[in-house]
């Protein structure tokens, strides 16, 4: 496991509580096994969370954590997973949100299936 992900599961995970915190454990077990369609859809399933999200910086979520494995994740879903995030940095600034939105773009282009 990448120490950097490991210090941002960890870091998060301690400052969570209850069902939050039991989110990032999950997280975290899921990555140090690499079962990564299973990450994906804790994922996609957590930000539906708005327990989850509400103090998330979305944006450190994707860089610190994210960003590592995004390789591997299904196209689709890790459009999925980027929107939500992008409307995140939008409301915060929108030319940042432009260029995370070019940096998934780059990333699924590299996508061999069809």
């Amino acid at each position: 496991m990448s120490e950097r992900v490991e210090a941002y599961l960890a870091k998060n995970k301690k400052a969570a509580k209850g069902d939050v915190a039991d989110i990032w454990l999950k997280f975290e077990q899921l990555y140090a096994r690499k079962l990564w369609h299973q990450l994906t859809q804790e994922i996609r399933s957590a930000q539906a969370n708005p327990a989850f999200t509400a103090s998330l910086n979305q944006k450190e979520f994707y860089d610190g954590f994210i960003s590592e494995f995004e390789h591997r994740i299904n196209a689709l879903q890790l459009v999925e997973i980027a929107l939500p995030i992008a409307k995140f940095i939008f409301e915060k600034d929108k030319e940042a949100a432009y260029e995370f939105l070019a940096k998934i773009e780059k990333t699924v282009s590299k996508d061999k299936t069809t």
